[in-house]
């Protein structure tokens, strides 16, 4: 078995090599590894000189892009120079949690049906304190359990969907055939390109569920996660995104509701950063996606009162 794991790079500085040993010391020695970093045009110099002593490791593949285009651009990249059977994400800021690679290799090698393997993760937004997420508890209640601490759910898009929040791509291992299957991610979007991705996924191949946090969500340094109005911008456009994709016409209502949910939500951004003009456009947007809904209503009251 041989795992490669796709690293978009931009502008980390010393988060990288945080994230690369987090593979190298976790990784069991019976497996085959590469860790494939695709510099997306960085320009911080402390991020290009570790990418520079990354590239003389035996593990290590540095890819450079021609300009910047993205982490989805970057990571289909990374795809497409991969040369594992399995495929692993993991952004440069985050890492992998310990000892949990053995554990999965495991479970890989004791059910040869599995495609696509997902678990939970911790969340950091203070240094040296960490938080588990919890918000995939209905993955145990909905999936058939095998062992422990793994449960299968049979083509779960309708059940993903439900649940009001997706795996990300960090917590997933993906065998290549369902990646071929599935396509690369979608380079049109910048922000929230993993719910497509992770949608799509779900309507081809079961997901296998470990109930245990796989890696580090780090969220106390700036990133596009605290850059709010970009955000609040972007965000709605994956839901929409989604809606048009007939692959996906099994969770057409529940898209619905999603995007109604993101316009609200960036209305309320908008609002409190004093963008009053922009969070009556999401609100009334929101509206028009779920007039029945009385949330939506009271955004746009929000947006319209002095």
């Amino acid at each position: 078995m041989k795992i490669s794991w796709i690293i978009p790079v931009f502008n980390s500085g010393k988060f990288l090599s945080e994230a690369i040993e987090s593979i190298l010391q976790n990784m069991p020695n019976r497996c085959g590894c590469e860790i494939i970093l695709v510099n997306d045009c960085s320009t911080d110099a402390v991020t290009n000189a570790l990418l520079e002593q990354w590239r003389s490791s035996p593990f290590v593949v540095l890819i450079n892009q021609a300009r910047n285009g993205g982490p989805s651009k970057a990571r289909n990249a990374g795809i497409a120079a991969a040369t594992g059977d399995w495929i692993a994400f993991l952004d440069a800021d985050d890492v992998v949690a310990p000892d949990t690679l053995e554990h999965r290799v495991q479970l890989l090698e004791k059910y040869d049906e599995i495609r696509w393997i997902v678990g939970d993760m911790l969340e950091t937004r203070e240094v040296g304190k960490h938080s588990q997420l919890n918000n995939f508890s209905k993955a145990t209640t909905d999936g058939e359990e095998l062992s422990p601490s793994l449960f299968r759910i049979g083509r779960p898009i309708k059940k993903i969907a439900g649940w009001g929040m997706l795996p990300f791509l960090g917590a997933m291992m993906i065998r290549r055939d369902l990646l071929e299957k599935c396509g690369p991610l979608s380079e049109k979007l910048v922000y929230g390109e993993d719910i497509h991705f992770c949608l799509v996924l779900a309507s081809l191949a079961d997901m296998y569920w470990i109930n245990r946090p796989v890696f580090h969500l780090r969220r106390y340094h700036e990133s596009m996660t605290k850059n709010h109005l970009r955000a609040a911008r972007e965000a709605p456009r994956a839901s929409k995104f989604c809606l048009k994709d007939p692959r996906l016409k099994a969770v057409k209502k529940e898209m619905r509701w999603h995007y109604a949910a993101n316009l609200r939500q960036s209305s309320g951004v908008f609002l409190q950063s004093g963008k009053r003009l922009q969070s009556m456009f999401y609100a009334a947007r929101a509206v028009f996606w779920s007039p029945n809904d009385m949330r939506s209503l009271k955004a746009l009251y929000r947006s319209c009162s002095p």
